[in-house]
């Protein structure tokens, strides 16, 4: 089995504030885009009101924004 290293893990998902200045938690890192997507929804479901990014290193590839219809 292959060692994992942390710049292996680009994949993030992440709880910021309602104004998306800071994030408040970061609830999972994968280095598979299928995985980083269903931690993603799996964060979605359980914080149905929270600001949810998926990120690929700074770029936002999903986000979960309640209230705004993004």
């Amino acid at each position: 089995m292959a060692v994992r290293r942390m710049q292996d893990l680009v994949f993030t998902i992440e709880q910021w504030t309602a104004d998306e200045a800071a994030i408040e938690e970061k609830l999972a890192e994968a280095s598979n885009a299928v995985v980083a997507r269903a931690a993603f929804t799996a964060a979605c479901r359980q914080r149905p009101t929270s600001v949810i990014l998926l990120r690929h290193g700074i770029r936002v590839v999903e986000a979960q924004r309640p209230g705004t219809g993004r």
